[in-house]
């Protein structure tokens, strides 16, 4: 007996197209409503938030420390999101 086995060459590019195409239509059936893009938001680097704020690094450190400014630890670096350092400018004026 031989074994005829058929081999599909797909790339990963037209596979992702598939998979979202039959996930779109199998939740168009529930009509579900469409959530809102996420706001795109800028982490900026403890160097960037330094030189934006006029401070040095070892009241950066403190200030994240208190909890005045807000940061995210991403492996070794700290990340401020732009929107803290606006809403702490805000506070200040």
């Amino acid at each position: 007996m031989e074994n005829n086995a058929t081999l599909a060459v797909v790339s990963t590019i037209d596979l992702e197209r598939l998979v979202k195409t039959a996930v779109v239509e199998a939740l168009s059936t529930y009509h579900l409503p469409t959530p809102p893009p996420a706001p795109a938001s800028e982490a900026l680097t403890f160097d960037q938030v330094r030189v934006r704020l006029k401070i040095s690094a070892p009241t950066l450190r403190k200030m994240v420390r208190s909890g005045t400014l807000h940061a995210v630890r991403t492996g070794r670096r700290w990340l401020v999101p732009s929107v803290e350092v606006e809403r702490f400018l805000q506070g200040q004026a």
